[in-house]
Order: C-alpha cells, then sequence, then structure tokens
C-alpha cells in the first residue's frame, strides 16, 4: 500500500462514519461545538473587560496618589475619611455620579458583573437546545424496547 493510498483510505472512513450518524446526533455534536466555541469567546471577553478594569484601577490609583503628593499629608488624610477618592471598581460601580476616571472604572466594572455569567448560560442553552432531538429518539427507542419485552418480542 502506498503512502497516498493511506489518507485517502482514512478520509474515505471519516466520511463514511459521518454519513452513517443520525441526524439528532450530528446536532448534538455541533450543539456541543458551537457551545465551547461561545463560550471560549465569552471567557476571552470576561478576560478582556477585567483587565480593563485592573488598568483603570491602576490609573485611578496613580492619579489618587499624585493628587495626595501634591495637596500634601493632612489633605490626604481629609480625602480618606472624607471617602472621596476611591478606587475600588465594586463601590463604584454600586452608585453613580463619578466622573472622570472613577467614571470609566464603575462602568467597566458594571460591565465585568453583566456579562460575567451569560457565556456560562448561553453555553448551557445551546447544548440543552441541541440536545433535545438526540433525548428524543433516545428515550422513543428505550421506551419501543420496553414494549417489546412487555410484549415479548
Amino acid at each position: 500500500m502506498t503512502a497516498d493510498a493511506r489518507p485517502a483510505e482514512i478520509s474515505t472512513f471519516e466520511e463514511k462514519r459521518y454519513r452513517n450518524l443520525d441526524e439528532p446526533t450530528k446536532i448534538i455534536i455541533c450543539g456541543i461545538f458551537a457551545g465551547a466555541l461561545l463560550y471560549g469567546l465569552g471567557e476571552m471577553n470576561r478576560f478582556r473587560l477585567e483587565r480593563r478594569v485592573q488598568e483603570l484601577q491602576r490609573v485611578c490609583v496613580a492619579e489618587t496618589q499624585a493628587a495626595a503628593k501634591k495637596q500634601g499629608a493632612f489633605s490626604s488624610l481629609a480625602n480618606i475619611f472624607s471617602a472621596k477618592a476611591t478606587c475600588d471598581p465594586v463601590e463604584l460601580a454600586r452608585s453613580d455620579g463619578y466622573a472622570g476616571i472613577q467614571g470609566q472604572l464603575a462602568a467597566a466594572e458594571r460591565d465585568v458583573l453583566r456579562w460575567a455569567n451569560w457565556p456560562t448560560l448561553l453555553a448551557i442553552a445551546i447544548w440543552s437546545v441541541c440536545s433535545i432531538p438526540w433525548l428524543w429518539y433516545f428515550f422513543l427507542r428505550r421506551v419501543r424496547e420496553l414494549c417489546e419485552a412487555i410484549v415479548g418480542k
């Protein structure tokens, strides 16, 4: 057997194997791949949003420290107790009315919180919807087997 014949044999086998799959099995396989792809893309987007929050938080802390050095020691103590310059993204996301870097940080954290669960939920939804035809035919076969067992065929 030549080296060129072997890949052709393998591809023919794979084509036959794929053609022999019934439609619900093809749907569930495509659903698994689509759900996994969507989950991966969603997690990459979530990671991108979290990295953006970290970058904005670093900039916010740097601006706060620069303003504190510029104003002096007493003024920085007053800012701590009056809670004017906060760079906590969760705290900023809870309330509105911030401008500048704090407003950007709050919006970025809200985006992260809004996006956090969507990839998992969408992937599960796609997997569930795509598994319905396969489950339907699977249970129909089991019911038929049960009927045949009861009847005695």
